[in-house]
């Protein structure tokens, strides 16, 4: 059986690549750290899952984000177009297994 395919990053169908969906702070617990320690939560499950990298998407305009993630660790890949979105995505990854 084939995993099922994502339609617009090559990189996300990686078997060695987990991946992460939308997460938010509520705005008055932010700024207390809880976003990183999310994260944190995050890349060590998909590394104790097996996989070497976690990769995310976030909007290409929402500049903020893309700082943020890099500041972080996470390098960019390439940029995705999803078929339910009207902006261009930009697809970061970080490494969180073994190389």
């Amino acid at each position: 059986m084939t995993p099922p395919r994502t339609k617009g990053s090559p990189w996300y169908d990686r078997p060695e690549v987990a991946s992460f969906g939308q997460f938010a702070v509520d705005p008055r617990l932010q700024n207390n750290g809880l976003g990183r320690r999310l994260i944190a939560h995050v890349e060590a499950q998909a590394a104790t899952s097996g996989a070497r990298e976690l990769a995310l998407d976030t909007a290409e305009p929402a500049l903020h984000l893309v700082e943020w993630y890099t500041r972080l660790g996470y390098r960019f890949i390439e940029h995705a177009q999803w078929q339910h979105t009207n902006y261009l995505s930009v697809l970061l990854s970080k490494q969180v297994g073994d190389a």
